[in-house]
């Protein structure tokens, strides 16, 4: 220990070196502790920080991940709406359960987690505090739709399924009616001068017979497009015969629920398309993002690059 200090301080506080040198290793000893301590608190805030963001990261990357397997089964599945598909719809959808552990986090904790890595980093904080808000911004819209597919599609199978049973009703009711006709046509009921009325029935017959004698008949765009509307057009020829007005009064239930049945695809078509889209967007954006906040900055500066060529 210098001794010049020592003589100094006894001069100064008018104290013997019996006194003032516990004094001053103490007062060392306590800077160095001090130091030490704030050093080691130092330290363990940067790790807490650290396992924080590396934490949200897992959970982004898995949020992503389970994005692009949802998105893979959507690109699947809503080709398939459309009247000619008949097989039964099924839709392999995972909901993202890690959307939940992102929202357990503390956002305070989190927030300062990163503000402090942005204020030391290389890439642009106003980017990088934009990419952490839109990770929440894509986070809120995933929450919301997350909950919402597996209802809209049962919706969908559940709507699609009335209207179905509805236009199979309204076709028994047509073959009834139709079995009436042609046997009062062979019983001659009508009467026999009314030659309209048997040129009517007889095409109707035609109609019938090319229907039932088809492959796969009992299928729904089959019985519309080669039963229903051939049908309809026939009493289009014999809006004359009151028999083909009250024939037609039958296909125009069909024709309604047919085209509602229509609708309802063309529709869930549409919406799962945008799903499908909506899924695929988050998982490459939810990582481009996470990487920007993370400071993986070569990465993010060859991305960059990439887009503004574009």
């Amino acid at each position: 220990m210098d001794i010049n200090l020592i003589d100094e301080i006894n001069r100064i506080f008018g104290v013997e070196n019996e006194v003032s040198a516990p004094i001053l290793i103490s007062i060392i000893i306590f800077v160095i502790g001090g130091l030490v301590g704030a050093i080691f608190k130092g330290f363990i805030n940067y790790s807490n920080r650290r396992q924080t963001r590396k934490y949200f990261q897992s959970i982004i990357k898995e949020i992503a991940a389970r994005c692009q397997k949802n998105s893979k089964s959507l690109k699947r599945f809503y080709p398939t709406l459309h009247e000619n598909y008949d097989d039964d719809w099924h839709l392999r959808y995972s909901p993202i359960t890690y959307l939940g552990l992102a929202y357990q986090q503390d956002l305070q904790i989190l927030f300062s987690a990163y503000s402090k890595l942005f204020i030391w980093r290389m890439c642009s904080k106003e980017k990088s505090l934009k990419a952490y808000n839109r990770i929440w911004s894509m986070l809120e819209g995933l929450k919301f739709f997350d909950s919402r597919i597996t209802d809209e599609f049962n919706e969908f199978i559940q709507r699609y399924n009335k209207h179905e049973e509805r236009y199979k009703d309204h076709i028994e009711e047509l073959r009834r009616n139709l079995s009436v006709v042609y046997l009062d046509a062979q019983a001659k009921k009508f009467p026999i001068a009314d030659v309209r009325v048997y040129e009517f029935i007889k095409k109707l017959d035609e109609i019938w017979y090319k229907w039932q004698v088809m492959e796969n008949n009992t299928r729904m765009r089959i019985t519309y497009h080669n039963l229903i509307i051939p049908a309809h057009k026939l009493y289009q020829e014999f809006q004359d015969v009151r028999l083909a007005t009250d024939i037609n009064n039958l296909l125009l239930p069909i024709m309604y629920e047919y085209a509602q049945i229509q609708k309802i695809i063309s529709f869930n078509q549409m919406k799962f398309r945008a799903y499908f889209y909506m899924y695929f967007q988050a998982s490459k954006l939810l990582t481009f993002y996470s990487e920007v906040i993370n400071c993986d900055c070569a990465k993010w500066f060859r991305r960059n690059t990439l887009n503004h060529k574009r």
